[in-house]
C-alpha cells in the first residue's frame, strides 16, 4: 500500500523539478534510499540504541528468561494448549534468581523490590504444571537488576466460568460537559466484569448479545483479580476516566431495565440477569449520575437480584477497579460528616457513630422493612453495634431511621446474611 501511494504520487507530480530525457519511476530514487535504510542503516542502529540505554541505566544486562512448554522453546507471547501442560521458566545467566507470577501481574514491583504475589526459584529453572489458561510473567533478579519482562498467555479451552462476574453496569449516566463539550449519557454507559476466581479465564468467543451486542476476541484471558470493560464510546469513555476501554458495544442499555445476557460460542448462558430501575434496585443509579455496582468486591451470587447491587460511592461509578465500600476509611468517629452507619452491606454487624458532642438522650433507632414494617426498635448510646444475625431477619433491605437532637437521619442498608 505505502508503496503504490509512492507511484501514485510520482504521476501526480511526475519530474516537475528535475530536467531528464527519460521519466523516472520509482526504481531512480525510492527504491535505492530503502534499501539504504534497510541495508546500512538499521542494522548498525540497533547497537547503538542500546549502547545508549545501557549508559542511561535502562538496559539491563541480564538476559529475560526462557519458556519451554513440554519441552519445546516457546517464542509468541500466546500459546494454545490442549490438557496439561509443564511450563518451565528457565534462567538463561550465568547469575540472578528467577522470579514469577501466576496471576498475571509483574513480579517487579514499583520501586524495584519482588512483588508480594511473585514466587522465587533460584537461579536453576522453575517448572510448573498448567492445568487451565494462565498468565505467566517472570523475570530474572540480581541484586538491584531486574532482566526485562517475559510474558506467556496459555490459553486453554474455558469449561467452567464460576469465576466471572459482572461488577459494575452504569446503564444510566447523566449527560456530562468536558471541555465545553456535552457529553450524551449514552455515550457514557459500560459494562464491567471482573475474573473474581484464582485462575485465568479464557474469554474467547463469548458473546454479549441482548440488550447491547459485543463478541469478545480470540486470545483474550482475563487474569484473577483482573477488569474487562465494554463501553459504549471507547473514545468518551477515555475523556472521562481516562482509561482505554476493553471493547465497544453496539446499541444502547434500557434506562427502564434490560435483559443482560452474556453466553459462549454455543449459546450457554454464562451470565444473565434483568436489571430494573425500581425499588428495591438503587435509584441513585437511574439518571442521578451513579453506577449500579456489585455489594462486595467478588461476588459469587446472582446478579439477577436486587440485593446484589448497590449504588456507586462516587459520581459516574469507578470502571476497572473495586469501588470502595461507602464509609469514612480509618475514623472512628464521623465528626463534621454527619451520623456514619457501616458497613454497608453488612453480613450482620451493623455500627452506628454519631457525630461529637451529640445528646444521646432520648435518641432513638427504628428498623423498617421495605415494605415500611418497624421490625426493630432501640435507643442509642455512643458506639452502639446491633447484631442483625440476633433478630430473625431475612437477607434483604432495610431503612435505618434515627432521630434525636431535633433530627431524623434515614438510609438504607443491605443484609447479605
Amino acid at each position: 500500500e505505502i508503496e503504490m501511494a509512492i507511484i501514485g504520487e510520482s504521476v501526480r507530480w511526475g519530474d516537475a523539478k528535475t530536467w531528464v530525457d527519460e521519466p523516472e519511476t520509482k526504481d531512480d530514487h525510492w527504491i535505492p534510499e530503502v534499501n539504504k535504510i534497510r541495508d546500512d542503516f538499521i542494522p548498525f542502529r540497533t547497537a547503538i540504541v542500546i549502547d545508549q540505554l545501557e549508559e542511561g541505566g535502562l538496559y539491563s544486562y541480564l538476559e529475560a528468561p526462557s519458556v519451554l512448554i513440554d519441552g519445546s522453546a516457546i517464542y509468541d507471547d500466546v500459546v494454545h494448549v490442549n490438557g496439561p501442560v509443564s511450563l518451565v521458566i528457565e534462567n538463561r545467566n550465568i547469575t540472578g534468581e528467577i522470579w514469577y507470577t501466576t496471576n498475571g501481574s509483574d513480579p517487579r514491583a514499583v520501586g524495584g523490590s519482588a512483588s508480594m504475589n511473585a514466587l522465587w526459584e533460584g537461579s536453576g529453572q522453575a517448572e510448573l504444571s498448567i492445568t487451565s489458561s494462565a498468565v505467566i510473567k517472570s523475570r530474572i533478579h540480581e541484586g538491584s537488576e531486574w532482566s526485562a519482562l517475559k510474558e506467556v498467555r496459555v490459553v486453554a479451552e474455558q469449561g467452567d466460568f464460576a469465576g466471572l462476574a459482572v461488577t459494575e453496569l452504569n446503564y444510566h449516566p447523566d449527560e456530562m460537559v468536558i471541555s465545553g463539550d456535552t457529553i450524551s449519557g449514552k455515550d457514557l454507559e459500560f459494562i464491567e466484569f471482573k475474573n473474581a476466581g484464582i485462575e485465568a479465564i479464557n474469554l474467547s468467543g463469548l458473546v454479549l448479545d441482548s440488550a447491547v451486542y459485543y463478541e469478545f476476541p480470540e486470545n483474550t484471558l482475563l487474569a484473577p483479580g483482573e477488569f474487562y470493560v465494554v463501553a459504549s464510546k471507547p473514545s468518551d469513555f477515555f475523556r472521562r476516566y481516562g482509561l482505554v476501554a476493553s471493547g465497544n458495544f453496539k446499541n444502547n442499555f434500557a434506562n427502564e431495565g434490560e435483559e443482560v445476557l452474556l453466553a459462549d460460542s454455543s449459546g450457554n448462558p454464562v451470565i444473565h440477569f434483568v436489571y430494573d430501575d425500581h425499588s428495591p434496585w438503587p435509584a441513585e443509579a437511574d439518571g442521578e449520575g451513579y453506577s449500579l455496582v456489585s455489594t462486595v468486591h467478588d461476588p459469587t451470587g446472582n446478579p439477577a437480584g436486587y440485593e446484589y447491587w448497590r449504588a456507586s460511592t462516587y459520581i459516574a461509578g469507578s470502571p476497572f477497579r473495586n469501588d470502595p465500600f461507602p464509609v469514612y476509611a480509618g475514623q472512628d468517629e464521623p465528626g463534621e460528616e454527619g451520623i456514619l452507619i457501616y458497613p454497608n452491606p453488612t453480613s450482620g454487624l451493623l455500627n452506628i457513630r454519631l457525630p461529637g458532642g451529640w445528646d444521646y438522650a432520648e435518641t432513638s433507632l427504628l428498623l423498617y422493612g421495605i415494605s415500611g414494617n418497624l421490625v426493630y426498635r432501640t435507643l442509642l448510646s455512643a458506639g452502639t453495634s446491633i447484631h442483625l444475625d440476633n433478630l430473625n431477619l431475612e437477607p434483604g433491605v432495610y431503612v435505618v431511621r434515627i432521630s434525636g437532637q431535633g433530627q431524623i437521619h434515614t438510609q438504607k442498608i443491605i443484609y447479605n446474611r
